[in-house]
């Protein structure tokens, strides 16, 4: 199951110079999280965030974002924030989109180890059955030779057989 994340929404420019604020209590609406208005200062771009996440959350990624983007400030021939933010993204996806496939691979493993771990109970489970059934055969066998020999027959109560 999917779960739901609360989104970050960008709402517009705030004064500069602010820092991270929460401008609301946190509250939850129909047993969600309500979203919040954050003060937030990105790569020098005062911004304000509306997040249901909580500050610990919201701080992790505002200083996540703005360091990638003064990573990637330098890199730009002009020194511009809007390339800035774009070479920033594309950083952020690359890194985003390798876990994603090496989870995913990892999973893969996983899967493949679990479904070994099931093909080889079923087969001992088999195994097992196939023991017990000869075992019966044998002891049906032996019933059989006993009575041609004797020439009584056995009940099903008084055979040796356990199934």
């Amino acid at each position: 199951m999917i779960e739901k994340s609360p989104k970050t929404e960008i709402t517009h420019a705030a004064k500069a110079g602010a820092s991270l604020a929460s401008q609301a209590e946190s509250a939850v609406q129909d047993g969600e999280p309500r979203a919040r208005l954050f003060e937030v200062v990105i790569a020098g771009v005062p911004l304000r965030l509306k997040s249901a996440h909580d500050d610990e959350t919201v701080n992790e990624l505002v200083a996540l974002v703005d360091g990638k983007v003064r990573e990637a400030l330098p890199l730009t021939k002009t020194g511009s924030i809007q390339n800035a933010a774009i070479l920033a993204s594309l950083h952020l996806a690359e890194e985003y989109l390798m876990l994603k496939r090496k989870a995913k691979q990892e999973l893969e493993k996983l899967e493949s180890k679990a479904l070994k771990v099931i093909t080889e109970l079923e087969s001992s489970r088999m195994t097992g059955l196939q023991t017990n059934g000869e075992r019966a055969e044998k002891k049906l066998e032996a019933n059989q030779q006993e009575e041609d020999s004797t020439g009584e027959m056995h009940s099903p109560r008084e055979s040796n057989l356990d199934v």
